[in-house]
């Protein structure tokens, strides 16, 4: 059930001024950098400027051959269960990106 026909809303998506979430599961919606990147407004501007850095700090961390460490930034990475924003396959969890996915990311497959 959609959070707008939860609160009997009477509004598609285009008419609310806020995600219209599923609350039973995930719903598969993730900020596009480019886009963001291209945005003239401060917050915008700071948020491509922490993805950079961020990215810049897990590639030096890859090419120093301290794979762990780059592996324990995306571990460390969560989101809260009530946003119902992510690809969990079942229920929510607020997981952020898990362990498969984060080893591909830092050695290029997934761990046995």
């Amino acid at each position: 059930m959609l959070i707008g026909d939860h609160f009997q809303l009477g509004a598609t998506q285009y008419e609310l001024d806020f995600i219209n979430i599923d609350l039973d599961n995930d719903t598969p919606l993730f900020i596009d950098p480019h886009i963001l990147a291209t945005r003239r407004n401060a917050w915008s501007r700071d948020a491509t400027r922490s993805v950079r850095n961020f990215f810049r700090h897990f590639l030096s961390l890859v090419r120093a051959g301290r794979r762990e460490e780059a592996l324990e930034l995306f571990l460390g990475l969560r989101e809260p269960n009530e946003t119902r924003l992510g690809l969990s396959r079942s229920r929510s969890q607020g997981r952020g990106i898990g362990q498969g996915d984060a080893d591909m990311l830092v050695v290029g497959h997934r761990k046995a």
